[in-house]
């Protein structure tokens, strides 16, 4: 009956989080962010301090070149919004750490906020335990990765490509969190308003200065 008297309004109200904000159980939200944080810094540690395969320290050696040279080369000059993040940082506190506490600390907070908001996707309801199953796959889902079969033969792993889990490059977890927070893909269509809809367009567009490709 509610299709039929408002289909625009059920349509739009299935493409958005299942949580509005004023029924966010903040306390388990918050929950979700210190797990993600704190289960994370030991693996994005490694994998920004260690010599592993990857694309983290390419990424240090880009802001360092731009730093010394004051221009990018080709490469990063496409997207260089995490180049700009982790010299940022790094100058806010002072000289205290540089570019690679810049990067970790870029990584663990972005683990956090994609856990924040699956768990608000995942939304509330009415069933004994759910909230606590709700954190337990909201900071799940931010670790899994599925492994390929083929690595059998190839030995590789195709970290981050597939899922939410990322251990390869620096750029996929801010540019995931943003497709993450950006609902109502058909939002101009079910009548969302022009402004809204542009605030949302620019927030999409910045993913294309972290990693062009998926955005």
């Amino acid at each position: 009956m509610a299709d039929q008297e408002n289909p625009k309004k059920d349509a739009q109200d299935r493409l958005r989080p299942k949580t509005t904000l004023k029924r966010v159980n903040w306390r388990n939200l918050l929950i979700v962010f210190i797990l993600c944080v704190v289960l994370s810094f030991p693996v994005y540690y490694t994998r920004i301090t260690q010599p592993v395969e990857g694309d983290f320290g390419s990424h240090v050696r880009h802001a360092e070149e731009y730093l010394a040279n004051g221009f990018f080369e080709p490469v990063p000059r496409s997207h260089p919004l995490l180049q700009y993040m982790m010299i940022g940082i790094s100058n806010l506190a002072g000289g205290v750490f540089g570019l690679y506490g810049s990067l970790l600390i870029i990584q663990v907070f972005v683990q956090g906020l994609i856990g924040g908001i699956v768990y608000l996707w995942l939304g509330d309801a009415n069933r004994k335990g759910w909230e606590w199953w709700r954190v337990g796959i909201s900071v799940s889902l931010t670790f899994l990765a599925p492994v390929m079969l083929l690595a059998l033969v190839d030995g590789l792993y195709y970290y981050g490509y597939i899922g939410l889990a990322n251990y390869h490059n620096p750029t996929h977890p801010p540019a995931q969190a943003i497709c993450l927070a950006l609902p109502d893909p058909g939002a101009q269509r079910l009548g969302e308003s022009q402004k809204s809809l542009v605030g949302r367009c620019r927030l999409g567009s910045s993913s294309g200065a972290l990693k062009p490709d998926q955005t």
